[in-house]
């Protein structure tokens, strides 16, 4: 069995950030998609339109803090 390096206790540190991350981004795309939820089904058609308006804005949103995690490791 090797000796974990300095290196090794670096990367294993960053990979448990990187999961802790990306744990906190489904906790809270599920929130932002369960409340959502709640006020399509109870919303009349303008709102519905504003909903969709929101709905985009998280999704750029969702893609640059996923662009952000998931970009190479220098």
């Amino acid at each position: 069995m090797t000796r974990a390096t300095t290196n090794d206790v670096a990367r294993l540190e960053q990979a448990a950030s990187v999961r802790d991350d990306a744990l906190r981004l489904l906790r809270d795309r599920f929130r932002a998609d369960v409340e959502a939820a709640t006020e399509l089904a109870l919303c009349d058609q303008a709102t519905m339109l504003a909903l969709r308006a929101d709905a985009d804005k998280l999704i750029v949103e969702y893609l640059a803090e996923s662009e952000k995690l998931f970009s190479p490791i220098p």
